[in-house]
């Protein structure tokens, strides 16, 4: 496994907010079951998915979390990544041992679309397709995709939304910007299909 990006060697995940169109995605995998969008997950559904951490651990990094979230929601993401970046160093190693690590990537990664920043984006979610579930990730792959497109990786993109689109359906892009959904179903009807693709299949 390649090591993090010096600027994910501290992160965190976004564990209590508003679920939309642009999140219903990974929560699904997060909690392992359909995610309604447009509801609030519950408190509980996510602490679940942390019972393999021990307690007193899992709390310390739940109570920076939601402190991240309160910056996150205010669009103040380099203050959030600061308390996420404190609930990754506690995070036990190896880290992709834990489902929390890809939410970690996810979440840092998506700060960073926000941001613009869609070099380092796409970076960190590329890296995030080796921690765990994170090729089956629809969110995840929606951000990747969106970020390659920026860049102009094109060909890259059209693979990373279309297995997006595959896991996560029209709704995943309800929220997003119309290009991106524009762009991939306009690649689909002029380029012919394949028979396997960098997201259809385990990456070596």
């Amino acid at each position: 496994m390649l090591p993090l990006p010096k600027c994910v060697q501290s992160a965190g995940i976004r564990f209590h907010r508003l679920v939309t169109g642009d999140v219903a995605g990974y929560l699904q995998q997060l909690v392992g079951e359909s995610v309604p969008f447009n509801v609030e997950l519950s408190r509980r559904e996510i602490d679940s998915r942390m019972d393999k951490l021990p307690k007193e651990l899992s709390q310390l990094i739940d109570g920076l979390c939601r402190k991240g979230d309160q910056f996150a929601g205010m669009d103040q993401y380099d203050d959030a990544i600061e308390k996420y970046s404190e609930a990754w160093d506690l995070l036990p190693e190896p880290r992709d041992q834990w489902s929390a690590a890809t939410w970690i990537l996810i979440s840092v990664g998506d700060a960073h679309f926000r941001l613009n920043e869609f070099s380092e984006g796409s970076e960190i979610l590329l890296d995030a397709l080796n921690f765990p579930d994170g090729e089956q990730n629809p969110f995840l792959l929606l951000r990747l995709g969106q970020c390659l497109l920026e860049l102009g990786r094109l060909d890259e993109a059209a693979d990373a939304l279309e297995e997006a689109y595959r896991l996560g359906g029209d709704e995943l892009f309800a929220d997003e910007d119309v290009k991106y959904l524009g762009f991939f179903k306009t690649q689909r009807k002029i380029t012919p299909p394949r028979s396997s693709g960098r997201f259809n299949h385990p990456l070596g």
